[in-house]
């Protein structure tokens, strides 16, 4: 199962890194759901606005910040085209080192996986 599932994120991130993420279609089932929480580090002294992931900040849902569930619901991608939409045009370009990567694979059940 860890060789596995090592080989799905290796390829999954391959297709991520690509300019237009189009591959990644193959990914998500057609009712997948998605969402980002992008949590500060504790003691972070940098400001919100100035955070590393810049826009992206303010599509998260970090459970700690945001308390009214109608903007928790609407920050909550749902369908494949709305998420694939979502990581094309949110995500800066990226490049992944597959090798930094590490897999621990604890329980696993054939149906898990299907």
């Amino acid at each position: 199962m860890q060789d596995f599932l090592a080989k799905f994120i290796e390829e999954y991130y391959r297709l991520f890194d690509t300019r237009d993420r189009r591959e990644l279609h193959a990914c998500y089932h057609e009712s997948c759901m998605f969402s980002v929480c992008i949590a500060p580090t504790e003691g972070s002294i940098v400001p919100t606005k100035s955070y590393k992931y810049g826009p992206l900040i303010y599509d998260s849902r970090n459970f700690k910040k945001i308390f009214d569930d109608n903007k928790r619901a609407s920050l909550l991608r749902h369908g494949k085209a709305a998420v694939l939409d979502f990581l094309r045009v949110k995500y800066p370009p990226t490049k992944h080192e597959g090798k930094s990567f590490h897999v621990d694979v604890i329980s696993t059940a054939v149906s898990f996986i299907i």
